[in-house]
């Protein structure tokens, strides 16, 4: 079953809170898939978290960086 951009994105937001909880450290533009991101700069996302939301900005980049 293929994921909507959407349910991506939900699923990405809680692996990387998940993440983010075991390492004690905000992983927002630190995940794989951050690279393919246009807001990502020097590992760090400058997306705020609704605008990452809405705009499935983290599901995007998933998509583009597992698409080759």
């Amino acid at each position: 079953m293929k994921l909507t951009n959407k349910d991506r994105q939900q699923q990405l937001d809680e692996v990387k809170w998940n993440i983010s909880q075991i390492e004690n450290k905000d992983m927002s533009g630190k995940m794989e898939y951050c690279k393919a991101c246009i807001y990502n700069k020097e590992d760090m996302c400058i997306a705020e978290q609704y605008e990452r939301a809405t705009k499935t900005l983290c599901a995007k980049a998933f998509n583009k960086s597992h698409s080759k």
